[in-house]
């Protein structure tokens, strides 16, 4: 997905490496997908940073832009998701919403264990 130079989502993308720039002398960003960035990451001995994408904001951008939800998660997955640009590639992440977290752990603490039947 490579902005337009003249479009908004290039704009954003120039500041996007301007800021990340001035951090980290070698990230890799994704082209037109500005709106989607949400950190970085480091990894390894040497500490490697790696830009962090939200992968639902990236579907929604998809659906937004004329695809169906079917399509913008197909096109995601093969086109985004699956791209591999060498060391560095970007972490397409898929978040995970608190209050769902939050009602597992509280849904788990409230199972009981079976009581042994004495014999």
């Amino acid at each position: 997905m490579k902005p337009d130079p003249m479009s908004e989502d290039y704009k954003k993308d120039c500041k996007l490496k301007d800021f990340l720039g001035d951090m980290v002398d070698d990230i890799m960003v994704a082209d037109g997908l500005a709106d989607a960035f949400i950190g970085v990451a480091s990894f390894g001995k040497e500490g490697k940073t790696i830009a962090i994408y939200d992968s639902m904001k990236i579907i929604e951008r998809l659906i937004k832009e004329g695809m169906t939800e079917e399509e913008a998660i197909e096109y995601y997955e093969y086109n985004i998701a699956s791209a591999y640009a060498g060391e560095g590639t970007p972490i397409y992440m898929v978040p995970v919403d608190k209050e769902v977290w939050d009602f597992k752990k509280e849904a788990k603490a409230k199972k009981t264990k079976p009581k042994r039947k004495k014999k």
